[in-house]
């Protein structure tokens, strides 16, 4: 009779089919008990605990390394992510570039192979961290660069708890002649004709030529050449990714994509000079097809709601389109430049549990089309944004002179399609001479605010307003919003002197946004005033005094992801609860702690139940309150009226009870922290304890309590190599050379 698993009931059939066993099951000693709960817990220990920072060095590593240390690093990026487990860190030292890539490339012939090879150079795939230890990829020091010349330079998919911090991913589009890019912008494979090269449509036809061809379609996934392409990060089919701190530059393609993944977060990054030499309408910085798939924690009979994207802080500039894109779903090409946009959300529709994404907080300038743009998305935030001058297509681009190649006029903040979308208090400053709009809203489904916004232009032409946004706006500050000069040491004035976008003292934008839709820091994470906050990115009424205006750590004064509900999702007009435990975004635990474990080892003298399925935590929240979508009226008058002073007094309340909840959080942590340590003592107590009744013979061995933790972990830890070894070592173990794990220290 097959055996049966240890942890199965008398009536629990064998494993595999197995025959059910009429065998009675003898009483288990006690200390068999003990044994049994202390292996399962030494493994959960040695899960829990084995959080390791990783190496990995393509030039002087090497892959029989551990990984462990800089001089053991590893050498290529698929040993290093193979040995990634949650909780762990892996920096990256030096040049890390995909295998083929040969920044010496030179163009030759369409044919060549280099052309097309499509590798990437850092590829996480089924990569998962867990809630509380999330895996981290970040940088050496400041000689660390990510780069590449193939598909992607940064590949996530199916994959969760991943934080990429600190990066800098540096694309090739300075490399490129702009010939270059031409001479293979229409060049595919035909599958159906032995993966011949053909051209789409002939390169040495004129705009006008090209826009007048009628063309069969040729599908969705045409072979195109992937070095004028390459994008620099791109997320697909994944959640709670994170992508902060870096500077992503110079990619042909795409600067940053998420698609079809949920909470996901950006924030304090710097996305320039990308999308230039792609033919396939790229962008800075995209996020397309956001889904809300993951179970709703949320209490919607409160009116909460949860981000499951989030776009804050970050820089995006100079990324713009120079030749045409075209797709094989089509049956024409449109020969007119018109994408190359900032920050660009895209078919951002399968919300199914009232999920949002939120916009805040951005500096786009001098892109090729709008700063920040929503294409047939529901559920957008667009609030605190500062887009400017973002029409370098029509202004200063190749084709500036030509209205046959020249189009679009999106060049500010837009909205095109979708519902429930929310565009407040943002600065969108223009070039009026392309007769484009500041603000654009169109073909909007309804329940649609703009209220608040700040619009200004420059140039031959008077500032044009569309109809739609003319009947929907309320409160639009129609002025010049001051911006001050402020030069940097390098003295390039037109790179620089916008850079902080910080408004004059006088800036009609100061006190002027509409507080219900304003987060409560600005750019550079200074507090905001609750009161008589300003418009745009920057912000000058500070809640602290003095407006610092350079960019804070986010562990130091700067708001972070566990921050991000409190600050951007506050609904300013609804009461705020006292009873933080119905409110707060802190998410509670829910895996068995390591106390409960000692709890249950120290009463093992009594038989136990058998052990049941452990069950998945659940995925955490960013808690946030659905508002009002009425717009708010105009501007109020900055005299002290008795409803300014209430409101004065309520805005102060909420500060208070925000304080106190951050207050109480604060002693929660505390109150973990406390426990952890109590555990650790425990579980010193518990060694000795259980020594006394497990060193009696069992069968043939004899165990200490501590050999036995180490056998019982050494299935479950061997695949981690010498990096057991070397973190193990402190708690007295030695390695064993055979097996590459761990036996005690004699």
């Amino acid at each position: 009779m097959r055996a049966r698993h240890p942890f199965a009931s008398p009536s629990a059939p064998a494993r595999a089919g197995g025959a059910f066993s009429s065998r009675p099951m003898r009483p288990r000693s006690r200390r068999s008990h003990a044994l049994a709960l202390l292996a399962t817990l030494s493994v959960c220990l040695a899960l829990s605990a084995d959080a390791a920072t990783l190496y990995l060095d393509q030039s002087a590593g090497d892959d029989t390394n551990d990984g462990l240390a800089l001089d053991r690093a590893f050498g290529t990026a698929k040993e290093a992510v193979k040995a990634l487990r949650p909780g762990d860190e892996l920096r990256v030292v030096g040049v890390l570039a995909n295998p083929s890539y040969d920044p010496d490339y030179r163009f030759a012939d369409v044919s060549d192979p280099h052309l097309w090879h499509g590798e990437n150079t850092l590829v996480l795939s089924d990569v998962h961290g867990t809630e509380g230890a999330w895996i981290t990829v970040t940088s050496h020091d400041e000689n660390t660069v990510l780069k590449g010349d193939g598909g992607n330079i940064v590949r996530i998919n199916e994959s969760s708890y991943v934080r990429l911090k600190n990066l800098e991913v540096y694309g090739e589009a300075e490399r490129i002649p702009l010939e270059t890019a031409k001479a293979v912008q229409f060049a595919y494979k035909d599958a159906k004709d032995g993966d011949a090269i053909k051209y789409r449509v002939d390169p040495s036809l004129s705009p006008k030529e090209i826009d007048a061809l009628t063309l069969e379609k040729l599908g969705s996934n045409v072979p195109r050449v992937s070095y004028t392409d390459t994008r620099g990060v791109y997320v697909s089919d994944s959640h709670h990714v994170e992508l902060s701190g870096s500077r992503v530059h110079h990619l042909p393609g795409d600067g940053v994509r998420f698609a079809e993944s949920e909470f996901f977060s950006v924030f304090d990054n710097e996305v320039d000079n990308c999308a230039r030499k792609s033919y396939s309408g790229t962008h800075a910085l995209v996020a397309t097809y956001t889904t809300d798939l993951l179970p709703r924690e949320t209490d919607a009979a409160a009116g909460e709601t949860d981000y499951r994207g989030i776009i804050v802080r970050n820089k995006v500039h100079h990324n713009f389109n120079e030749i045409f894109s075209w797709t094989g779903t089509k049956t024409f090409v449109h020969a007119k430049i018109d994408e190359g946009k900032g920050i660009s959300l895209q078919r951002n529709q399968k919300f199914k549990d009232g999920g949002r994404i939120l916009v805040a907080n951005n500096v786009a300038f001098w892109n090729g089309y709008s700063g920040i743009h929503s294409q047939d998305g529901d559920n957008v935030d667009m609030f605190s944004n500062t887009a400017y001058m973002n029409s370098y297509t029509n202004t200063r681009g190749e084709y500036r002179d030509d209205g046959d190649a020249r189009g679009g006029n999106d060049i500010g903040v837009s909205v095109q399609g979708g519902e429930d979308v929310r565009v407040a208090n943002n600065v969108a400053y223009i070039d009026t001479s392309w007769r484009g709009m500041p603000v654009s809203i169109a073909n909007e489904k309804g329940n649609v605010v703009v209220a608040n916004n700040l619009v200004y232009g420059e140039g031959s032409e008077a500032l044009k307003l569309g109809l739609d946004f003319e009947r929907l706006a309320v409160g639009t500050v129609n002025a010049d919003p001051e911006f001050e000069f402020i030069e940097n040491e390098s003295g390039d004035s037109e790179a620089s002197k916008f850079h902080s976008f910080r408004p004059s003292t006088n800036s009609p934008a100061i006190g002027a946004a509409a507080a219900r839709w304003t987060p409560c820091e600005d750019f550079f994470g200074n507090r905001r005033s609750s009161t008589a906050p300003s418009i745009g990115a920057v912000e000058v009424n500070c809640a602290d005094g003095a407006c610092g205006f350079q960019s804070k750590e986010n562990d130091e004064a700067g708001v972070g992801p566990k921050d991000f509900a409190e600050c951007y999702g506050l609904n300013r007009d609804a009461p705020t609860s006292e009873d933080e435990d119905a409110s707060s975004s802190d998410v509670a635990e829910t895996e068995e702690s390591v106390e409960d474990s000692v709890e249950k080892l120290i009463e093992s003298m009594t038989p136990v139940e058998p052990a049941e399925e452990r069950i998945p935590p659940p995925i955490p929240r960013v808690l946030v309150a659905v508002e009002s979508s009425s717009p708010p009226g105009p501007v109020a008058e900055k005299t002290e009226t008795p409803e300014k002073s209430a409101e004065k007094k309520k805005n102060e309340l909420e500060k208070r009870r925000i304080a106190e909840r951050k207050a109480r959080r604060e002693e929660r942590r505390e109150e973990r922290r406390r426990k952890r340590e109590a555990q650790r003592q425990r579980l010193a107590e518990l060694g000795s304890a259980l020594a006394a009744a497990t060193s009696e013979p069992v069968g043939q061995f004899v165990f200490s309590a501590g050999a036995f933790a180490a056998a019982a972990g050494v299935a479950a830890l061997a695949t981690r190599r010498k990096r057991v070894v070397a973190e193990t070592k402190s708690l007295g173990f030695a390695p064993h050379s055979r097996y590459g794990a761990v036996v005690a220290a004699v």
